[in-house]
């Protein structure tokens, strides 16, 4: 029974069950996607009570945008295209998660000088603040996620992740 199956050992075990059951499913490919979807809800299960507890009520995707908006230089303010483009979540996506964050004024929606047809987002002063204070809170598990590896694990697992990636 699954549920009885250490967290740890669900992915292989689903990966070998859907194998048993579908002649055309690899085991380890299932099991590579069971594990890369656990570590995400894993993540943000770390995460959220950590964010909660400092008084932080973002999203994901608000995070992914400010963390997006912050990486470029001052004035801190990208194309909404570029966003798109940049956190891959759809154009009706980042139009709803930006207008969250206007409406909370952690960024300002602006139109471009050169063509009204193009808007920008900007992060306000509080948006600098408030991701420059969960940067590092997720970085500590991101660091506590990768602790079991040595730093030579580690790179090699981001280049198997990289060539996957690179695959799709």
């Amino acid at each position: 029974m699954v549920s009885k199956t250490p967290y740890h050992q669900r992915p292989r075990l689903i990966g070998e069950r859907l194998g048993n059951h579908f002649g055309d499913v690899d085991p380890d490919a299932k099991r590579v996607w069971a594990l890369i979807v656990q570590l995400s809800v894993l993540f943000r299960e770390k995460n959220n009570p950590k964010l909660k507890s400092e008084g932080i009520a973002l999203s994901r995707g608000e995070i992914i945008i400010l963390t997006a908006l912050r990486l470029e230089g001052r004035p801190h303010e990208l194309r909404q295209t570029d966003i798109t483009e940049r956190v891959q979540m759809s154009s009706g996506g980042v139009t709803n998660t930006c207008s969250a964050l206007t409406s909370r004024g952690l960024i300002e929606r602006t139109r471009d000088d050169f063509d009204s047809r193009v808007t920008l987002y900007r992060l306000t002063p509080d948006g600098v603040t408030l991701i420059d204070r969960v940067i590092p809170l997720i970085h500590d598990t991101e660091k506590a996620l990768l602790a079991c590896l040595s730093p030579e694990e580690t790179a090699r697992l981001c280049d198997y992740l990289e060539r996957i990636t690179q695959n799709f």
